[in-house]
């Protein structure tokens, strides 16, 4: 095993873009993606030992630190932020997709605070937020997001709407578990 170290070093853009980590995974390809604090995606490349920066949504009025990452099927890495709603990214064009919580849209994102990012054997993205579980399919994205919330009349419904993690079962692909704040 290789132990590697990174560390934000100042006027060298080859370094990580910030100490915070607040996210990580490692894509298909072997590269690493990191994201951080300041809202800076950092692409890591094991086989050129490079550092990409790809700066994700607005950090002029409010934090955007990157909360979760994930690489879908088609090889879209997907970001959800503190604050700023969630973002896709197409290593292929270099285009940023963005959506965000908006109070008069009843087919969009129920909120801006992204906790996990989760896509299911159909190909569902999942997106767990502070105020609800949301679903996006990546093929349609025109229709919008498929928003689930606690409600007291059905007694199947989420928990609470404060969702910390989704996943898939291993063994039944049909079952998700949900992780709340109660």
């Amino acid at each position: 095993m290789c132990d590697l170290l990174f560390l934000k070093l100042q006027n060298n853009l080859n370094s990580i873009s910030d100490n915070g980590i607040w996210s990580m995974i490692e894509d298909r390809s072997g590269n690493i993606w990191i994201g951080t604090k300041g809202g800076i995606l950092n692409k890591y490349s094991p086989e050129f030992e490079k550092f990409e920066h790809i700066k994700i949504g607005d950090n002029k009025y409010s934090a955007n630190s990157i909360t979760a990452i994930l690489e879908d099927n088609q090889g879209i890495i997907w970001i959800g932020t503190y604050s700023q709603g969630l973002f896709s990214y197409n290593p292929k064009t270099k285009k940023i997709n963005k959506w965000e919580y908006d109070p008069k849209n009843s087919s969009g994102l129920s909120n801006n605070y992204i906790t996990s990012l989760y896509q299911d054997e159909e190909g569902s993205i999942w997106i767990s937020t502070y105020n609800g579980l949301n679903r996006l399919n990546p093929d349609k994205l025109s229709n919008g997001f498929e928003v689930f919330k606690r409600s007291d009349s059905n007694p199947n419904s989420i928990s609470n709407n404060l969702v910390w993690r989704v996943e898939q079962s291993r063994f039944d692909k049909k079952l998700l578990w949900i992780g709340t704040a109660d």
